[in-house]
Parts: structure tokens; C-alpha cells; sequence
């Protein structure tokens, strides 16, 4: 019954210069053999009540790299590796009475040590405004966990292809306009934001430039976007263990906000701030049961030069 929140890859990018009227003109300024460091810092709280009410909460520190195998006029491709990941649980409630905090964080623990070290492709279009291809990621789940089914259907969901590309286009592509913008430019943008197990969110973005800001006494540009949600729940083809019926969820919060250095060309920040209520029906086993769902999930996206975890 637990999501998996697990946001599992992002990449980096280089933005833009500025021209003498004052506007920014998003570009890429990206080369074969750069590398760049993605650290992502996921909060999901979550409360669920059928008869009795189940809090959730856990929070994944994820740190990635990519690095730039190929660029030419028709695509780029990156290789991403998972460097690090640690999960901190907790569950209060009779959701599971057998899952501790203790037990839960052994088990992620367990999954976390077999996924670090682990490459995929990511190739993107002439462009660079969608990924079309995710190769190696939906081929080392079924390898190293094929031995359980149950826990390699969840994280094909949680960790695939789908949501590797999704995440992937959410942060490098759905913010950038088609041209130069200025402070009070507005653009829209539509992309996916993963809900783990229970599905996905398609998002209809609509984008503010909202020019200079000073960080740490740097002078960043900034772009805010708030969403339109419409969920959409998994595949009934997913091999879960569950199936959604039906859902009616409100969003209460669906916004975000990227910070990037037009002179260096980088991006530097994404946070995105996602929070939705309302019941979902599920069916385990042939029974349908109506639950309530309260879900918050914060999630920051840092792009560095170097590995945070390095000593």
C-alpha cells in the first residue's frame, strides 16, 4: 500500500546567454566527455485512511551523474549512473504492523546497495526537447530482481523507463520557451510528474519568467510554473499487486520554481512542490476498497560540478 516515490533520474543541462535587450535565450552549452552531478533531495508525506488513518513519510537523497557520450546534429546521449541513494521511512498507523521504521529502512537499504552503480543511456532528440529513448534501465530490474517478482513489478513502475523519461523531460525540457523572454513572459508547457506506484500525473505547466534574483550574492535568473493536474493511474498491464479503479483527487498545490546562471550556462536548481487530496478505490485480491489520500511530495533538484559525496 506504500508509494514509491522514488524520482529517479535527472540530468543537467547549460543555459543560455543574454541579449543587449535584456532578454534570456535558453540554449545548450554541453559537449562530449561533460559531466555534471544531479543531487536530488525527495520528501514525500503521505496520509492514507480506509477504517484507521496511516501516515506515511520518506525521504530519498539520490545522487547521479551524466555524462555526455555523444553529441551531433541529430541527438545527444547521455550515460547516467546511480552513485548514491539513502531512504529514511516511517510509518505510524495499522497499515502494516510487521513494517518498522527499523525493518522498512533494512529493506530499502538492501534495494538502495544493489541499484548504485547502475547505467542507462538517455537520447535526445536533434533538438534536445524530449528524450526519445531510455535504454538499460527496465533490463537491470528485471536482472537483479528477478528473483522476486512482486519487487521487480514496483520498482519497473517506480524506477522504469516511463519515469527515468519523464523526470528527464520535466526538468531539462518542459520549462524552456521556443524564444528570448523577459521578465513577465509567459509560456505554456505540458509534462508528466511521477506518482511512484499509484501512476503518474499528466501536468499542463504555465511558465513566468521572472527575470534576476540574487542568490548567495550571485545574480541568478529565475522561472516559476504552476501545474494543472490530471492523474493517471497505472498500467492494469503493470504486474502490481493492486489495480485502480477510479479516483477523484484535488490539487491543493502544483508548483515549481528553476534557478539557472545564464552567464555560465547551467542550471543550477529545480524545486517542484506537489501536494493533492481526495480517495482513490483500489482493488487487492478481487475486494475494492475506497480510500482517503492526502499526499505532499518536495522535491529538490541541485546541478554541481562535482560529486557532493565525494571527500
Amino acid at each position: 500500500m506504500y508509494l514509491r516515490s522514488v524520482f529517479g533520474a535527472t540530468l543537467a543541462l547549460g543555459l543560455a546567454s543574454v541579449s543587449a535587450f535584456g532578454q534570456v535565450d535558453p540554449s545548450w552549452r554541453l559537449k562530449e566527455g561533460d559531466q555534471i552531478f544531479l543531487q536530488t533531495n525527495n520528501q514525500l508525506r503521505q496520509t492514507t485512511k480506509i477504517s484507521q488513518e496511516t501516515i506515511i513519510s520518506e525521504d530519498t537523497a539520490t545522487v547521479e551523474r551524466f555524462k555526455v557520450l555523444k553529441k551531433d546534429a541529430n541527438r545527444l546521449v547521455f550515460e547516467k549512473t546511480i552513485l548514491t541513494r539513502k531512504v529514511k521511512s516511517g510509518v505510524k498507523g495499522p497499515a502494516d504492523g510487521s513494517a518498522t521504521e527499523k525493518s522498512l529502512d533494512e529493506k530499502y537499504a538492501e534495494i538502495s546497495k544493489k541499484i548504485e552503480g547502475s547505467s542507462c543511456t538517455i537520447t535526445m532528440d536533434a533538438n534536445l526537447s524530449k528524450v526519445i529513448d531510455v535504454q538499460g534501465v527496465d533490463e537491470f530490474v528485471a536482472r537483479t530482481f528477478g528473483d522476486k517478482p512482486a519487487l521487480e513489478k514496483t520498482l519497473a513502475v517506480s524506477l522504469g523507463a516511463r519515469t527515468v523519461k519523464g523526470e528527464v523531460e520535466s526538468v531539462f525540457c518542459a520549462f524552456l520557451p521556443d524564444a528570448p523572454v523577459k521578465p513577465g513572459d509567459t509560456w505554456k508547457r505540458k509534462t508528466v510528474i511521477s506518482f511512484g506506484t499509484m501512476g503518474e500525473f499528466a501536468a499542463d505547466g504555465q511558465y513566468t519568467f521572472r527575470g534576476d534574483e540574487i542568490v548567495d550574492g550571485q545574480a541568478l535568473n529565475r522561472i516559476e510554473v504552476k501545474w494543472a493536474l490530471d492523474y493517471v493511474p497505472p498500467d492494469k498491464n503493470s504486474g502490481l499487486p493492486y489495480t485502480i479503479k477510479s479516483a477523484d483527487l484535488k490539487t491543493e498545490k502544483a508548483e515549481g520554481a528553476y534557478t539557472f546562471e545564464a552567464t555560465a550556462g547551467r542550471l543550477v536548481q529545480f524545486q517542484r512542490n506537489v501536494r493533492v487530496k481526495g480517495t482513490i478505490k483500489v482493488s487487492l485480491g478481487g475486494d475494492d476498497t475506497e480510500m482517503n489520500l492526502e499526499s505532499q511530495l518536495t522535491t529538490t533538484f541541485r546541478l554541481l560540478g562535482k560529486n557532493p559525496e565525494s571527500k
